[in-house]
């Protein structure tokens, strides 16, 4: 698949075969939402460090990016590297399901 894109996917995930991560665009709100689901919890509870490389929308650069689930009762802000339109993305921790917010300011 990587090839059919010519290295220009909008994500791409480093997980275990059992992650689904779901990509949403969220254009009014200038947000991405990463719907991110460990669809064999009950064999593995807890999965660790899964990487997600994020292609950023032209002219936009990422305010904040943080973490929402059921499996804790706060955000949890997580840190990104940028290398040119690309954010590089660590998930710390997936129990059963995250969703991660990047949210994006309009200019770089």
């Amino acid at each position: 698949m990587i090839w059919a894109s010519k290295d220009n996917m909008s994500l791409n995930v480093e997980a275990p075969e059992i992650v689904v991560i779901e990509l949403l665009g969220q254009k009014k709100e200038n947000r991405i939402l990463l719907h991110v689901i460990n669809y064999d919890h009950r064999r593995n509870p807890l999965l660790e460090n899964i990487q997600a490389k994020l292609r950023l929308p032209e002219n936009r650069k990422v305010d904040s990016i943080f973490m929402l689930s059921p499996d804790h009762e706060k955000p949890v802000t997580l840190e990104c590297d940028i290398e040119e339109d690309l954010a590089r993305i660590q998930i710390p921790r997936l129990e059963m399901y995250e969703m991660v917010v990047v949210q994006l300011s309009s200019s770089r």
